[in-house]
């Protein structure tokens, strides 16, 4: 039997981490890959240092937590999408995360600022 698919709007809290410098027109967004955390990235990215611009680093809009088999207990992790290899391809596009970092973008009041997407 094929697989029907039906969209529909959701909100879901996500978020994010925001550093600031109150001189700098530019936004460096850092985006973490599949079943990563914004946590992960800024760590991975910037260690413990600072850029002399405002950097955002959210959570994808996707949930996808990793279980530690050592302790049994989920380790937070999320995705932009969902791409299905063996079956049939995208099962959830990029479309919504894009929508997702737009509205989030406005929303912090970067809209105007020139954006570098990592």
């Amino acid at each position: 039997m094929p697989r029907k698919y039906a969209a529909f709007a959701l909100e879901v809290p996500v978020s994010y981490h925001l550093s600031r410098v109150a001189d700098s027109g530019d936004l460096v967004v850092l985006l973490h890959g599949f079943r990563e955390s914004a946590l992960v990235m800024a760590r991975r990215a910037l260690g413990d240092e600072s850029l002399p611009c405002n950097v955002l680093v959210p959570n994808g809009p996707f949930p996808t937590p990793l279980r530690d088999k050592a302790t049994g207990r989920y380790d937070e992790a999320y995705a932009w999408y969902f791409l299905n290899h063996e079956r049939e391809g995208l099962q959830v596009p990029p479309a919504p995360a894009v929508s997702y970092l737009q509205s989030l973008v406005k929303d912090l009041g970067f809209e105007n600022h020139r954006k570098i997407l990592v």
